[in-house]
């Protein structure tokens, strides 16, 4: 058993964070999902009993847009088992599927999007190990809103926050699933490291079929760029009723030795994306402006690659 004599109050803290996000915050997204099914299909195809039709029932009323681009998840969510679902599975569920994710309450939407933000971005890049007592104070304060926005319990989050006792196996078991995020978001699915000159630049990352070419003099001298796949799910725009992802989302930046990016001219990006010949819906571009309140904007002078001339240079 660890008990407080052993350990300061910031770290304390560090442990209480990560209980209650490994845990806490899965359950209350399990709980949700479970109240957004029975609340549309207990009448037609019955409540959730975490059974394999459930599970088969879910993935039946997915597209095969999103039965394709979600295949890895569907995997394990066939079994209709939601304590086999990790987070990443769970905010798919409710915020992006067709079953759940088509209509879901503004509010919901909102509230659910507030925990997937503080999981992969407020929690994920915590400094490991401690905790300052404002920054844990304002992150309970944060979490305890959103579940009683969304009708969900505070008194384990309560506990928690005062608890001064964990037994060590369980601790141990915590800590696992903290590496595994933070691993996820740092090192996210692939990732790219190259060196930009004056000259002109192709990259490929070919399993996400993602293109950049970067013009002659695009740098003023040789700069050194990460270009990442994000995790599904760890970074999206919120989306409303009649919009989805339907393309990886990469990030460009600099290495972390250099610190800011700056291009003279426009580099041309390439991606591939699940929605071609989708009748009635325009795909466009968004990039990230504001990473703390996650807001995206429209990217302008963006064009279908099959109907522009020249294009030999990019496999389609």
């Amino acid at each position: 058993m660890a008990t407080g004599s052993e350990y300061t109050e910031e770290q304390l803290n560090y442990y209480r964070i990560c209980c209650i996000t490994t845990d806490e915050l899965t359950d209350g997204l399990r709980t949700i999902f479970k109240q957004e099914w029975d609340n549309r299909y207990a009448t037609t195809l019955g409540e959730w009993k975490d059974e394999a039709k459930n599970g088969q029932d879910f993935k039946n009323g997915e597209s095969p847009r999103n039965q394709a681009s979600n295949r890895e998840l569907l995997a394990t969510m066939i079994n209709g088992n939601r304590a086999e679902w990790d987070c990443s599975m769970l905010f798919y569920a409710i915020l992006y599927s067709d079953c759940i994710g088509r209509g879901l309450n503004v509010v919901v939407r909102s509230n659910i999007d507030d925990l997937r933000k503080f999981r992969y971005q407020d929690f994920a890049h915590l400094p490991r190990g401690q905790i300052s007592e404002p920054k844990f104070q304002s992150a309970i304060t944060k979490l305890q809103g959103v579940f009683q926005a969304l009708g969900l319990s505070t008194v384990k989050i309560q506990e928690i926050r005062n608890q001064a006792n964990f037994s060590i196996s369980h601790l141990n078991k915590t800590l696992k699933e903290v590496d595994k995020l933070k691993q996820e978001v740092k090192v996210l699915e692939e990732q790219l490291q190259r060196t930009v000159t004056s000259e002109a630049l192709h990259l490929d990352l070919n399993e996400g079929a993602i293109h950049l070419t970067f013009p002659p003099d695009t740098v003023a001298e040789p700069t050194d760029i990460m270009v990442y796949k994000w995790k599904y799910g760890a970074c999206l725009p919120q989306l409303t009723e009649h919009e989805a992802v339907v393309s990886n989302v990469i990030e460009i930046s600099a290495a972390p030795e250099v610190g800011g990016l700056k291009f003279n001219s426009e580099v041309k990006l390439v991606l591939s994306h699940s929605a071609a010949g989708l009748e009635g819906y325009e795909v466009v571009l968004k990039r990230l402006i504001d990473k703390e309140k996650n807001q995206w904007e429209e990217t302008a002078g963006c064009d279908d690659i099959r109907q522009v001339s020249g294009n030999d240079f990019y496999p389609v």
